[in-house]
């Protein structure tokens, strides 16, 4: 008798249930795919991460297209998975795909490109009031003599991205009085992977006389560097912010800029880190500043927080 006791306690303290703690996890991932280099180190950050977690990865990426994140998702739900991560595609159409899921039962992670006002069982993504704070800030250090014209360009597709980001930035750009904000809303004309965008408000002689453009998304950035190059600026060009591939915009020809790195394989790591801790119940809150290394904002940061509300 005491010899089965003696086993109990071994059990106890050794953990009998330790094949079912490391039993291998098996999660989906519904990436947005909006560019191809950020989505191409996503998915290896996510692989690598997998191996160390023991985690099964089944994969998807919508390249901007609802209507393919749709049909993805409802491949990715033909199979058991224990958590299903989505970078959703486009906020406006977010129901059909996250109702489906919450239908299902599965445990939802919102990644990095939030549906606004869907509760999700877990999110991991950059805190992007505290890139648009730092953002603000860098630009009132370069520019803190003069009086400066600031366009602000948002997207029609507004997610919880932009407008926490608007928010932070905002509220520290108005703590100064050396800038004159225009806010313009952009117009998505084509949400697929050319992400074609239209200014309504766009003209000539409102590029002329800006000298600072803060741009809420990649698309916006891309387009704003494409207008500025093509638009005879004449002997400057202005200071594009905000999200964007460095490499892209070099190659438009455009080199003025100051970029959130949104360090894209970190960011994988961090989801599939999270996902497992999350199914395993050993939540993990993998937080981290914001580093400021010289003309680049480096968000390390990838913060999971459970909805409590």
């Amino acid at each position: 008798m005491k010899f089965a006791w003696f086993i109990v306690f071994l059990c106890i303290v050794a953990g009998c249930d330790r094949e079912r703690e490391e039993r291998t996890i098996s999660i989906a991932v519904s990436l947005a795919g909006s560019q191809i280099v950020t989505t191409t180190q996503h998915l290896q950050g996510i692989i690598d991460a997998a191996d160390n977690e023991l985690v099964e990865i089944s994969w998807r990426a919508a390249w901007s297209d609802h209507e393919m994140q749709k049909r993805q998702i409802d491949t990715l739900l033909a199979k058991d998975h224990d958590i299903i991560a989505v970078e959703i595609t486009d906020p406006r159409k977010a129901e059909e795909i996250l109702g489906k899921i919450k239908q299902s039962g599965v445990p939802v992670i919102g990644f990095n490109r939030l549906a606004p006002g869907f509760q999700y069982d877990l999110i991991v993504s950059p805190d992007y009031r505290t890139i648009g704070r730092e953002l603000a800030e860098i630009v009132i250090e370069k520019y803190d003599e003069e009086k400066k014209n600031l366009l602000l360009l948002h997207g029609l597709l507004f997610n919880d991205q932009e407008s926490i980001f608007m928010e932070g930035f905002l509220n520290a750009i108005e703590t100064t009085d050396h800038f004159a904000i225009t806010m313009i809303e952009a117009f998505h004309v084509d949400n697929g992977p050319s992400g074609r965008i239209e200014i309504p408000g766009y003209d000539q002689e409102l590029l002329q006389n800006i000298d600072i453009a803060i741009a809420t998304n990649s698309h916006l950035t891309r387009t704003l560097a494409v207008f500025m190059e093509k638009g005879n600026i004449e002997h400057r060009k202005p200071l594009i912010a905000g999200f964007g591939e460095r490499g892209i915009l070099m190659r438009i020809g455009y080199d003025n800029l100051l970029l959130v790195d949104h360090q894209p394989y970190t960011a994988g790591t961090r989801l599939i880190e999270s996902a497992a801790g999350f199914v395993r119940g050993e939540f993990r809150h993998l937080n981290g500043p914001v580093i400021r290394i010289g003309e680049h904002l480096m968000p390390v940061i990838y913060t999971p927080h459970i909805i409590t509300q």
